[in-house]
This record gives C-alpha cells, structure tokens and sequence, in this order.
C-alpha cells in the first residue's frame, strides 16, 4: 500500500516509516522539519498542513497515519486546525484516516479531536494510547517521566504503553479494514510507586523542570477490544517497559521536546543511523555491477573506499539472511555510533564511522578499513600501518593505501575550517 504518514520526522514517525518499507508499503512522508534519521527511502516533503501539497499526498495515499501532536505545546504540535486539514485531505482521497489520540491528555482537547475523526467522511481508527514510555525518550514519554516522578507516591495502579508496541500496532492496524475507536495499554499494570522508584534509581537528581505533566496520568482504558477483537500481543508489559525506559534515561536529561544527551555516563544508542546516505552532497557509489546490487547494501564514498571482511569472517559468515542483517548490524552499527561519540573523532571521518564502520556488501558484512585507518592516525597509540596490516595482510598496496586516506583526511579537514 501507499501510506502517508504526518509528523513524519518526529521519533515515532521515523519508527513508523522504518517499519511500513520493511513490510513492503510505500510510504511517504509530511512533517515542517527534516531529520537526518529518516529512512531515505521515504518519499518525505517539508512542509506545513496548510500546504496544498498535502492533498496531493493523499491523494495518492491508500491510507494516512496523522502522528502530529494536537496539543499546540508539543513539538510540532498542529492543533485542531491541523488535524482538520488532514482529515478533509484524506477524506478527499478516500484514503483510510488513523489517528493516534492522547488517553493521558487534556480531555476537552482530545474529545474534540477523536470526534473530528471519527465523523468524518473518511473511514478512521482512532487509536487512544496510554502514558506512552520506552527507551525512545521523545516528548511524550519526557512527559510521562516528568509526571511520574511529580506524581504522589502511592500504590494506584497504572497502565502504560511502550512506543514499540505503538508502532507495531499502527502497523498490524493498516492489514485491516477496522474502524472506530481502540484503547492501547499493557495488558497488565504496574503501580506508581514502583515506576516512581525504577526511575528514580537511574538518577536520583533528574530535573523535569520545563517538562509538562500529563492532564491524567492514570486514564481509563478499556484494553477488553485490543485483546478479544484485534488478538494484538503486546511485546512489553508494564515494569518492564517502565525499566526500559530507565535505559533510555542513563546519561540524558529531560527536554520538552525530547530527551538531550548530557555529561557524564554514555547514553544508550536508541536508534541505528540511516545507511547510504551522502555526507558531502555527491551520489555514493555502488559496489555491485548495474542492476546486481543486494537490498541491503551500502553505497561507498569515494573518500573511504576500502573494506575487508577478514575480520567478521567467522563470527558472522556470510550470506546472512536478511533478519540476521538487520538485528546484528543495527546492534553494531548503533555500537560503532556510540564508539565514535567516545573517539570524537570529528567531521567527515566521524559520518563515515557512523554510517559505514561496519557495512553490507552481497549479505555480507565488511569492515570499514579506510574509516578505521583515518581513525587510528588520529588517537595516540594507534597505528595506522598495522590496522591496514591487519585488516588486508602484508600487501604493497598497504602503504599507498593509508597515505592516500590520510592526504583525504586533512583535505577534508582543510575544507572545512576554510
């Protein structure tokens, strides 16, 4: 299917997106602000909802999933007015409208906005959430942090909602032709107590100054539907993903607009950067002759064109399938962002660390040479000899090798300070 999806750049939207290309939909994308961490396969526009472009979006739209907040406080928050335009654009089209609605919100708000949807012309799912929380520190769960940990310590139990299982069910929802309206939570609840102290632990100074608090933070649910009708198996229950979310916090402070990294310990890689993307403007190269190229795999610049699997050989031997590809490289590469982060590597040479450390050639993976031989020339200790030595053995092109990275490297440096 060709879905549209709102908001399309926000933490939720770049997960959502992620997940309809992988199921084989085609998605495009509608948000005022562009992120480097969206899929490029997106076909995304940055724009605003009052821009006609809209309606030609969903005009080709079999369905469109409306992810922008409605609370005008909120990042990127469109208001009625905003929900309004969409609903007329996808009605429009006859495209499928799902809205995802606030259970912890302002009520007068959030009734009017599900009733905007749900008598509409389109036909429509509003999907009414519970606390959002998770790893995924967006403004959403920054609120639910914020409002747990301002809440009265007590025994009340609490239903939440992992952003994974959000995303999942938005996904699971567009195989159907249901409508109407369906409450998502945990099947089974935690108390504020315990999220209270969970965490608590992971900062015991963690400041929510200027982070809004929910309206309710213990709405009522009805979760009889998603469990009888849809049969939906939710993938996190309610302290585990409260722990989760605990994860998330280690080394960031609360941000009304989302989570921000802060000093001390390292913060936890929660999202894989998007692969073959252009650093420096310019088309990347394929390693593949025309028309052989893998799904999976990276595109080389020019600047760092080396790579050896000598070294993955036996742990990951190749041709991996394609679940194996996604789950241990998105691990890896999230790893090698976080190493480059510690090496401060800087500029260019931090990009291509980043992106293509650890590539996919023909399902297999490779090790970025010329990113690790710019690498070690730059920490103390390292030799960028021997890591070329090591990687591609005793070869004479060795040497020639590293000093051409090398004479690119301070090119590219002198460039950018020019």
């Amino acid at each position: 299917m060709q879905i549209l999806v709102t908001d399309a750049t926000g933490a939720v939207g770049r997960s959502v997106t992620r997940q309809l290309i992988a199921a084989g939909h085609t998605v495009s994308g509608i948000a005022q602000h562009p992120h480097d961490a969206l899929d490029p396969r997106v076909d995304y526009v940055c724009a605003s909802l009052r821009n006609p472009v809209l309606q030609e979006l969903a005009g080709e739209a079999d369905a469109v999933i409306h992810l922008a907040p409605v609370d005008t406080s909120a990042p990127g928050g469109v208001g009625i007015t905003g929900l309004a335009h969409v609903a007329n654009a996808a009605a429009r089209a006859g495209a499928r409208l799902l809205f995802v609605s606030q259970a912890a919100g302002r009520p007068e708000l959030y009734r009017q906005a599900e009733t905007l949807v749900s008598t509409g012309w389109a036909p429509s799912l509003v999907i009414r959430i519970a606390p959002p929380v998770g790893r995924q520190l967006d403004w959403m769960v920054c609120r639910t942090v914020a409002t747990l940990l301002r809440s009265k310590v007590s025994a009340r139990p609490i239903r939440v909602l992992h952003l994974d299982d959000l995303v999942r069910f938005l996904v699971l929802a567009l195989n159907t032709d249901r409508n109407g309206v369906v409450d998502l939570a945990t099947p089974d609840t935690t108390n504020v107590v315990t999220a209270w102290r969970l965490l608590r632990s992971v900062d015991p100074h963690l400041r929510t100054r200027r982070v809004r608090s929910w309206e309710q933070l213990i709405p009522e649910v009805d979760i009889a539907a998603v469990q009888e009708d849809w049969n939906f198996e939710f993938g996190w229950q309610a302290t585990e993903a409260i722990v989760d979310t605990g994860r998330g916090l280690v080394g960031r402070r609360l941000h009304p607009a989302g989570a921000t990294n802060g000093s001390g310990q390292l913060a936890l890689p929660v999202e894989a950067p998007p692969r073959s993307v252009p650093s420096h403007g310019e088309p990347l190269g394929s390693a593949a002759p025309e028309g052989l190229e893998g799904e999976f795999d990276d595109r080389i610049d020019e600047r760092f064109p080396v790579f050896s699997s000598a070294s993955l050989a036996e742990a990951l031997p190749g041709p991996l399938t394609p679940m194996t590809l996604d789950v241990q490289l998105s691990g890896l590469r999230a790893a090698g962002r976080a190493m480059g982060r510690v090496l401060a590597l800087g500029g260019v040479v931090a990009d291509e660390w980043e992106r293509r450390a650890i590539a996919v050639f023909g399902h297999r993976p490779y090790i970025g040479v010329s990113a690790n031989i710019v690498a070690a020339a730059q920490l103390r200790g390292w030799d960028a000899q021997a890591v070329a030595r090591r990687a591609l053995g005793e070869q004479p092109q060795v040497t020639e090798l590293v000093d051409r990275n090398l004479r690119a490297d301070r090119s590219a440096r002198s460039r950018r300070w020019s």
